[in-house]
């Protein structure tokens, strides 16, 4: 059975590719908007339409290239035209829908930057002015024992106590870790290339700290890699209908 819907899948995949991705697409956006909004934790209203808009223009890019797709094939086939008039008119009608693409990922663009900065700040711990004295000390001396450890891995140290959600794990997790870290003559690379692990494990914790505004942050910055590639797919539809 599973090797028949195999084929079968490779079937459609290959008589119409352009559906394919666009069902691709359409699966990334429900696997985004099932994981941003699990449990029923709700964003603020700021990120929400971020992430709306980021969704919507999805959408709107492959509608606007089916509409065209569709319109220049209906002017295509109007006999009733000039051969000369039928080209011209199908070419502006799929040029403008490019344009209009374009548009519309540029602003998917602009606010996927956005959100990864924001929704990344409101899940991480904050930490009170009275308490970051004592969360400093707290991080040097954990780091400084740690760090100093035979065999220790600096990434691996980072990450443990990036996923903590008290004061330390919001320290390490924000720009703090770079000036500790240049004051402790510490390979600019290797902070650099722990960044990305540092950031997962501070929304891993997040998205299970049990404050409904930082799970809601965390979980959406979680599920943003499946927004982007909804895009992606979008992008290929856009190329295969318009082409």
């Amino acid at each position: 059975m599973s090797a028949q819907l195999t084929d079968d899948n490779a079937r459609a995949i290959a008589a119409n590719p352009a559906q394919s991705v666009a069902d691709t697409a359409s699966r990334f956006l429900r696997e985004f908007s099932a994981a941003a909004a699990s449990r029923g934790y709700q964003l603020d209203d700021d990120n929400r339409q971020l992430v709306d808009d980021m969704s919507s223009a999805v959408s709107t890019a492959m509608s606007l290239a089916s509409q065209a797709s569709r319109k220049s094939a209906a002017i295509l086939a109007d006999d009733t035209l000039y051969p000369e008039g039928r080209n011209r008119l199908a070419s502006e009608a799929t040029e403008e829908a490019r344009r209009k693409v374009a548009e519309a990922f540029d602003v998917f663009d602009t606010n996927y930057t956005i959100a990864e900065a924001t929704l990344y700040e409101t899940a991480r711990p904050k930490v009170d002015r009275h308490s970051q004295a004592a969360a400093r000390q707290d991080a040097m001396m954990l780091l400084d024992g740690m760090l100093n450890g035979e065999g220790a891995s600096t990434s691996r140290v980072l990450q443990r106590l990036a996923g903590r959600q008290d004061a330390v794990g919001a320290l390490v997790a924000s720009e703090w870790l770079q000036d500790y870290g240049m004051a402790r003559g510490m390979s600019q690379g290797v902070l650099e290339a722990s960044q990305t692990l540092i950031r997962q494990a501070a929304l891993e914790g997040a998205a299970d700290s049990g404050d409904p505004e930082r799970v809601a942050a965390a979980r959406t910055a979680l599920a943003l890699p499946s927004l982007r590639q909804a895009q992606v797919s979008a992008r290929t539809f856009v190329g295969l209908a318009l082409r």
